[in-house]
């Protein structure tokens, strides 16, 4: 734009004021015109610019703030350890508390055509070890399958959790089936009353080992007793992640602690036979010991032992902890300083 004004005006200064006549002058005259035609719409261009490009640098402005707005706010800063205070019990769970059924209950239905028993674990587990005539169904699928609409069904899986059995049941129900109900203790309690299972035995000897994982989920529900023979004192702090029915027994090699761990379980199964009692050490030698101690008046599988001992459920909640713990803290949207 610049080069045609500067022609444009020496084109003017040689034409009136010098009034060249010869052909290469007005060859360039008629240059310097053309020129000019395009300053003219170049001129009006720029002039209707400067509105429209207004515009856009507000709006452009605008889109800025408001996403900045919306942006969460970086930070660098973590905590030093994790919180001393754990959250509290979550409310008690009874999810479909209705649902369960006794193993007497289970005695008279057997004897019926129209008697189902369900075992919901995966098909790898069920090749394991399952009651005789059982079907396995994964507790998913129970609710595509028409044909127990009809039937009486009771589902079963290996009794450490029923918590999400007691949510199907009640689901189910709601879609028509009317007749379901759920193995309280599951193969657990199954095998607790002496009853034979199919499959792998050694996979069966180890049906009352409960994972840190497990008891967490059910660490709330109400038809839980404790029996805790870990070191005393020690584990005060993991109180609060375990049911809240407890019995402290603490173990000693000359005591009368090993007897007093085999009367409360007897008393316990006598009450209710098919309870969830949970035996706690404080690892897996120490149940080792404490089994070799008591089998002589009450069978180690007919309680519950929590595989790895308080020490394993500590790592465990340690780590759930600290999960939660960083689903506190604001997401980082860039890199923070060395």
């Amino acid at each position: 734009m610049t080069r045609f004004s500067v022609r444009f005006s020496t084109c003017g200064m040689k034409a009136h004021g010098e009034r060249a006549t010869n052909a290469a002058v007005n060859a360039n005259c008629l240059y310097c015109a053309i020129a000019a035609i395009c300053m003219c719409f170049s001129a009006l261009a720029v002039a209707a610019s400067p509105v429209e490009a207004g515009v856009n640098t507000v709006n452009a402005s605008e889109l800025h703030t408001e996403t900045t707005a919306k942006k969460p706010q970086v930070s660098c800063d973590s905590p030093d350890a994790l919180t001393n205070s754990p959250a509290p019990h979550n409310k008690t769970q009874n999810h479909g508390k209705n649902c369960l059924v006794s193993l007497s209950a289970i005695d008279k239905q057997r004897t019926k055509k129209d008697f189902t028993l369900v075992d919901v674990r995966s098909p790898a587990e069920f090749d394991r070890y399952r009651i005789a005539d059982s079907i396995n169904i994964p507790l998913h699928q129970v609710k595509t399958k028409a044909f127990l609409k009809n039937r009486s069904i009771v589902l079963v899986n290996d009794g450490h959790s029923t918590t999400e059995l007691g949510k199907t049941c009640s689901e189910l129900k709601q879609a028509g089936f009317e007749r379901v109900a759920v193995l309280d203790g599951g193969l657990f309690a199954w095998q607790a009353d002496k009853r034979a299972l199919e499959g792998d035995p050694v996979a069966q000897s180890a049906l009352n080992r409960i994972t840190a994982e497990e008891l967490f989920e059910e660490r709330a529900a109400s038809n839980w007793s404790v029996i805790d023979a870990s070191t005393p004192g020690k584990n005060k702090d993991m109180r609060r992640w375990l049911p809240t029915k407890f019995t402290a027994i603490p173990v000693k090699a000359k005591d009368n602690s090993f007897a007093r761990i085999s009367s409360v379980i007897l008393q316990q199964r006598k009450r209710n036979p098919q309870g969830r009692l949970l035996l706690i050490a404080d690892d897996n030698e120490a149940y080792e010991l404490i089994d070799a101690r008591i089998k002589k008046s009450v069978a180690p599988f007919t309680v519950l032992h929590l595989d790895g001992g308080i020490k394993g459920y500590r790592e465990h909640v340690t780590k759930q902890l600290a999960i939660w713990d960083q689903q506190k803290q604001p997401r980082r949207y860039q890199a923070c300083p060395g």
